[in-house]
């Protein structure tokens, strides 16, 4: 058969896509392709983080990788052209939570900082300190699950606020630790 004309390359169209959610959640792509002289005989669904996706027109897929993705649909006619568009989506991450040492009325050294789910202070225990550090923790997308509180790098305790009248007079490293639960 010897053809007239040049071949037209597909279009390949992207109807719908999941444009943003969670590492966990379940994200669905629609896809089609168009051929005006012929027909679609291939698909393919492509990530610029994890590689090919999927091969059908239509898909969920669960687990892709956190970031800012560049999705690829690609569509072949029946004369091996290939034609592309892309979207982009953006998946996040888990959240860690945020800890916090809330001292109350005690009083303490000028060095704090937070980082994530740890949350650490210093302070000077005096004689016949009779105070609680109260632990307070935040999980934007989970649920907290324990409390621990290291001082001098070792544990001492997995209750939510911590009984300072344990220490002896010194100058002290408290650390608050969160474990949590992320949220499906």
């Amino acid at each position: 058969c010897i053809r007239d004309s040049p071949n037209t390359p597909p279009t390949a169209i992207i109807d719908s896509i999941t444009t943003s959610a969670r590492f966990d959640a379940d994200f669905t792509f629609h896809g089609t392709g168009s051929d005006s002289d012929g027909h679609i005989e291939a698909y393919q669904w492509r990530s610029s983080i994890d590689g090919v996706l999927s091969d059908k027109s239509n898909f969920n897929i669960t687990g892709l990788s956190s970031g800012y993705h560049t999705i690829t649909l690609g569509v072949e006619d029946n004369d091996g052209d290939w034609s592309e568009t892309d979207a982009e989506i953006v998946v996040r991450g888990n959240e860690p939570p945020v800890a916090t040492i809330n001292p109350g009325s005690l009083r303490w050294e000028e060095h704090f900082y937070r980082t994530g789910q740890m949350s650490h202070e210093h302070f000077l225990i005096v004689e016949g300190t009779k105070k609680y550090l109260f632990g307070e923790g935040a999980d934007s997308d989970g649920n907290i699950t324990q409390y621990v509180w290291y001082v001098d790098g070792e544990i001492h305790s997995y209750e939510k606020n911590y009984d300072l009248s344990r220490l002896l007079p010194g100058h002290y490293t408290i650390y608050l630790c969160l474990l949590y639960t992320s949220d499906a």
